[in-house]
């Protein structure tokens, strides 16, 4: 939601991810999907089985992606096996951290704005 924090991450995301391609996006998944299903993936040492299960099934993790509910009559949207060895396992631990640092910089930079220590 912070505009700052999200440009940055997003140009982290971009510069790793995207590196040498053309603007085109990735294959079935936007950046957003990927930096949610890198870090679920790196935080629960999941196989890519278990990541396609989580990607097309629990709810709550559907909403975390921006996936709507399929209307009926209409077919959800479904990642693939493969769609997630070919995005997903571009977010590494290395990404991750430096995420992980923006973001404690931009809390510690909101905290110290309310004169906490």
């Amino acid at each position: 939601m912070h505009p700052t924090l999200k440009t940055e991450i997003f140009s982290l995301l971009e510069a790793r991810i995207l590196a040498g391609k053309q603007a085109t996006g990735r294959t079935g998944m936007n950046l957003w999907q990927i930096l949610v299903l890198g870090v679920v993936r790196l935080g629960l040492e999941a196989d890519w089985d278990r990541m396609e299960d989580l990607a097309n099934h629990p709810l709550l993790v559907r909403q975390m992606l921006g996936v709507p509910a399929a209307p009926w009559g209409e077919e959800a949207k479904r990642f693939g096996h493969q769609t997630l060895r070919d995005n997903v396992a571009l977010l590494d631990d290395e990404l991750l951290q430096q995420i992980n640092a923006a973001v404690g910089a931009a809390g510690r930079e909101v905290f110290a704005k309310r004169g906490g220590a």
